[in-house]
């Protein structure tokens, strides 16, 4: 992103993760074994295709005293702080009793903003933007710059309608996407398209539309008089 900020949508705010964070932390350095009978121990390697398979995770030896200060979270969001990875995060859904490792960045978010919509916009090309702006040519992803990153806040009610419709755009996505396989530039390019438009208050914008002008499809197949048009993403 540039230092030129958009126009947003009444009610909406910049702000930066630091702003909203409750918590940015790198994570425990610890020797892992699957022998330990100790927490998960996660690491950068563990995240693979936006996945953890968690019965391939090794275990750690960790004090009892440290464990609350590192144990993962439903709503967590880790990053990669180094290698071919860096900047790249992955959402805590779900997770047995684990700590995340000390290459990775932990952000906790507070009650403004949706875990699951924040790591929308981590997953979208203004993010990382941010992240090469903010160092050099390669992504940058300390905690000093993630902290710093820049984003567009709406209220939680619109958040949590970005974040359906996105799943649910997304979702029509995977559907397609055995048909898509042989063009994956162009599935990119519409992933990108649909958080570009999210995060500009356009994807949901069109409901509003909808709902005020009504209408329905003429016999020909295109909007009657006072239907709006759909924009075509992608």
């Amino acid at each position: 992103m540039t230092d030129e900020l958009y126009e947003l949508p009444d009610g909406w705010r910049w702000t930066t993760v630091r702003q909203i964070a409750n918590s940015i932390q790198y994570g425990y350095t610890a020797t892992s074994s699957q022998d330990f009978d100790g927490p998960y121990y996660l690491r950068i390697t563990d995240i693979q295709s936006g996945k953890v398979d968690w019965d391939s995770v090794p275990r750690c030896e960790i004090a009892k005293e440290d464990i609350a200060k590192y144990l993962l979270k439903p709503g967590d969001i880790v990053f990669a702080r180094s290698g071919a990875t860096a900047g790249k995060s992955f959402l805590i859904k779900d997770c047995p009793k684990s700590v995340f490792a000390s290459y990775l960045i932990r952000v906790q978010t507070s009650s403004e903003v949706l875990p699951d919509y924040l790591y929308a916009f981590f997953n979208s090309k203004d993010y990382w933007d941010n992240l090469v702006t903010r160092g050099n040519a390669q992504p940058n992803a300390n905690a000093q710059v993630l902290g710093n990153v820049t984003f567009p806040l709406p209220p939680l009610p619109e958040q949590q309608r970005i974040v359906a419709r996105i799943e649910s755009s997304f979702a029509e996505s995977r559907t397609a996407r055995d048909a898509l396989e042989r063009v994956p530039a162009l599935l990119k390019r519409f992933r990108q398209s649909v958080l570009a438009s999210a995060f500009r208050g356009e994807l949901t914008e069109r409901d509003d539309v909808g709902a005020t002008l009504g209408g329905r499809p003429g016999a020909d197949g295109q909007p009657e008089q006072g239907q709006p048009h759909r924009v075509a993403l992608g």
